[in-house]
């Protein structure tokens, strides 16, 4: 167990070993007994062989073969060796450059593919290149913005975007649909939406912001500890829901958790906002609306920043959700 979950994170240990020992049942049962090794950092580069691995960062890059699975996420992702199992894998900047033995599903801002697939390709991102190096054996799911082909595709190709050009060869059938364009201002409309929500969150009752910013208002290492708690609670909920989707007298579960989740989820920036704008504001000014505001423009705008933007969308995710599950531990130790 890290040390974090013992010290910078106060958490009941007991309650920490059922879960644990909950997903690890689930996990036998639904899989097949494998070596699964985690990583996770800013950067991270891979230089050794190794089995089925989970990497995240904010820049990971992976340079030495996988004989099983490779799960990946960060902002910027590079894959530059082969992978002989399946790989998931997404970022602000995707750019795969060795071969996949088995299925490749892959969402982000950029991607690239330029080498070979053993089966088919799952595909979203706001541009998406298939290069002349590639060959993919199976069939081809794409939705995007710009997206374009010129390497070989020996099944079918399906593209769901705003323009897409073939440069190379399909052995079946090509389809394109052509997407509407968001209105204008769309993400702009969408963002306000939020911030109306934050305002009636704080109107209805401010003390759940108060609480989750008692836990994920702290500094330098209490901050990063509790980041990277709630990616891996994030990483885990996801883990959970999707095993317990698996047998059907567990999908009552899992669509309870799932709703949760996606709540938890939409709010987490809410909070962190608040917690920001009171964190420059709260020698000047005493206004919970003015802390929701002021935050809220900042990570808006950080938001938008190519591929850092993503990173720090999964930065503040992270600490706002795990703030969010501190806040509910705390609830129920008081009522439950």
């Amino acid at each position: 167990m890290p040390k974090f979950f013992k010290n910078g994170i106060d958490m009941n240990i007991m309650e920490i070993a059922k879960l644990l020992f909950a997903v690890l049942i689930i996990t036998v049962l639904a899989i097949p007994a494998t070596s699964v090794e985690v990583k996770s950092g800013d950067q991270v580069h891979i230089k050794q062989p190794k089995d089925d691995l989970i990497v995240s960062g904010g820049r990971v890059i992976v340079d030495a073969p996988v004989s099983g699975d490779l799960i990946v996420a960060g902002g910027e992702v590079e894959v530059l060796d082969k992978v002989a199992g399946d790989l998931i894998a997404a970022g602000g900047k995707v750019d795969l450059r060795g071969d996949v033995g088995g299925k490749l599903i892959v969402a982000g801002g950029s991607l690239r593919i330029e080498k070979n697939v053993g089966k088919f390709v799952i595909a979203s991102g706001g541009e998406v290149v298939i290069g002349k190096n590639s060959r993919i054996d199976g069939d081809v799911f794409v939705a995007g913005g710009k997206i374009e082909n010129a390497g070989i595709i020996e099944g079918n190709i399906t593209v769901f975007g705003k323009t897409f050009e073939n440069k190379g060869f399909v052995k079946g059938e090509q389809i394109f649909k052509e997407t509407k364009i968001l209105p204008p201002y769309f993400s702009e409309i969408f963002a306000f939406g939020f911030l109306l929500l934050g305002f009636l969150l704080v109107w209805f009752n401010s003390d759940w912001f108060e609480r989750i910013d008692s836990e994920i208002g702290v500094r330098s290492v209490g901050l990063i500890k509790k980041t990277i708690f709630g990616f891996i609670a994030i990483i885990v909920s996801a883990i959970i829901v999707v095993l317990l989707f698996i047998s059907v007298i567990g999908i009552p579960s899992a669509l309870l958790i799932l709703s949760a989740f996606t709540i938890a989820i939409l709010l987490s920036n809410v909070f962190v906002s608040y917690t920001m704008g009171k964190v420059l504001l709260s020698r000047k000014k005493q206004n919970p609306y003015l802390y929701l505001v002021i935050g809220f423009v900042i990570l808006f705008i950080a938001f938008r920043i190519p591929h850092v933007g993503d990173v720090i969308r999964i930065i503040t995710t992270s600490l706002g959700f795990g703030g969010i599950i501190y806040v509910v531990r705390d609830w129920r130790r008081v009522y439950g």
